[in-house]
């Protein structure tokens, strides 16, 4: 059924059309659903190519490819290539919708979540902060976004205390 979208996008919008990349972002996202990370990369590098050298850059689209396929590439352990995608979507999107949109705190959480996954915890620490502020003055402290990104913190700061617990022995 995606492969069939994609191929009518084609057809009517021309192979390099953002229309494409948008749908190829969608197969991507099932190809990493259902545990076909190989498959899942080739797709959004294909995506970012096209809405990178289509006209009028989308650049909200181009983010959201950038930030699945950073998981993508994470999901596969290529942390140092998935960091430089997040860092791209981040990028984009403030370019997009400025520095304080919630879009923006999602991907700040995002490459925050990576960074701390990776043991940088202070670099993690500014960008989990910023975000949950973003966060709970767009929608507000106690709802289920701004309680997740608070948990994010509070994971951060249980795994920094355990990593000096753990030099001071």
């Amino acid at each position: 059924m995606f492969v069939e979208s994609i191929e009518k996008s084609e057809h009517i919008y021309g192979v390099n059309h953002p229309e494409v990349a948008d749908r190829l972002n969608n197969l991507g996202r099932l190809y990493r659903e259902t545990k076909r990370p190989k498959l899942a990369q080739a797709v959004y590098e294909r995506a970012i190519r096209i809405y990178e050298t289509s006209v009028g850059e989308d650049l909200r689209g181009l983010a959201t490819v950038h930030a699945n396929y950073a998981f993508c590439l994470m999901d596969q352990e290529l942390f140092t290539e998935s960091e430089k995608s997040f860092r791209r979507a981040l990028e984009l999107d403030e370019k997009a919708y400025g520095k304080s949109h919630l879009e923006v705190a999602t991907d700040m959480g995002n490459l925050g979540g990576l960074l701390m996954e990776m043991g940088r915890y202070a670099e993690a620490d500014p960008l989990l902060r910023r975000s949950l502020r973003i966060i709970e003055q767009a929608v507000g402290k106690k709802s289920p976004i701004a309680i997740g990104a608070q948990r994010m913190l509070e994971d951060l700061n249980l795994r920094k205390r355990m990593f000096r617990s753990s030099l001071e022995r």
